[in-house]
């Protein structure tokens, strides 16, 4: 799909609501920038231990 295709598609569609926010694959809601700092810090956490690992 284009970005020209998916701007016709969301073209009419409504407003998000409150409740439309990113939700990762194990559940956590990421609706606010609090919440999405600390995601991000964990990821990067997560990535540095893998790469300590040999498991990049």
């Amino acid at each position: 799909m284009t970005a020209e295709e998916l701007i016709e598609r969301m073209r009419h569609a409504g407003p998000p609501t409150t409740d439309d926010v990113p939700v990762t694959f194990d559940g956590r809601r990421l609706d606010s920038p609090e919440v999405v700092k600390a995601w991000l810090a964990d990821l990067a956490a997560r990535r540095a231990a893998a790469g300590a690992d040999g498991d990049e």
